[in-house]
């Protein structure tokens, strides 16, 4: 066999492992981007079987981010990539770890949604989530669209875009303090509500996280400048 010939089995047994890696990973962002919105709508609606579906599907995405972390450990002892290819395997492995918090965040807004059974909480409040939710959903598919396109420019346009994310947050976190002021009986609910609202901002964080990756990996740069934060929560 010549030289030329075992380079070319060898290069096309890395792109195989690598498509092997994006199926893995393509399958987590889709699970958990469902999960997601299954969150978000089983808050708005008080759907708990919804809820309990959220909760049971984190295990999935658990699984899977185990199995794109083992596969990637096995193609770096096992091809030694260096430069464009180490940064894509490095840039997948930290993807899958957002994707797994993502999972996790929607988990809790879930269980926060089942403790929040018959909660009379103003529709003002609801809508504000709701809408939070309904953003950091369409951040996530945005950046994995980007991801799987290879297109830093949408990547970059994510990164932006949760300061949007951020306003809502601040909006929604406004409206949970006005609701506990004239619902002091009501504290206990108003901090679930609390909680739900970071979990939505969060998981916009994580968006940006994915997006400084595939901008890295594609451009070799991290995105140019820090992003504004624009939520005035906690200052």
């Amino acid at each position: 066999m010549s030289g030329n010939t075992a380079e070319g089995h060898i290069a096309q047994a890395f792109d195989d492992d690598l498509e092997a890696i994006n199926k893995l990973l393509h399958r987590m962002a889709t699970t958990a981007a469902e999960q997601l919105s299954m969150a978000t709508r089983a808050f708005d609606s008080g759907d708990l079987d919804t809820a309990k579906t959220v909760i049971e599907a984190d295990a999935m995405v658990d699984q899977l981010e185990k199995e794109v972390h083992d596969m990637i450990v096995r193609v770096i002892a096992r091809r030694q990539p260096m430069a464009v290819d180490l940064r894509e395997l490095i840039s997948s492995l930290q993807i899958s770890t957002y994707l797994e918090r993502v999972g996790d965040y929607a988990k809790n807004i879930a269980r926060r949604t089942r403790t929040l059974e018959g909660s009379d909480a103003s529709a003002k409040v609801r809508k504000a989530l709701v809408e939070m939710g309904q953003m950091a959903e369409g951040l996530l598919r945005s950046v994995m669209e980007a991801r799987l396109k290879r297109d830093a420019a949408l990547a970059l346009s994510v990164w932006e875009a949760d300061a949007e994310l951020d306003e809502l947050h601040t909006e929604a976190h406004a409206r949970i303090l006005k609701f506990m002021r004239k619902n002091p009986d009501q504290l206990e609910d108003a901090a679930h509500l609390l909680m739900i609202a970071k979990n939505f901002e969060r998981i916009g964080d994580h968006c940006t996280n994915i997006a400084e990756e595939i901008h890295f990996h594609i451009l070799g740069e991290a995105p140019p400048d820090n992003r504004p934060k624009t939520d005035e929560v906690g200052k």
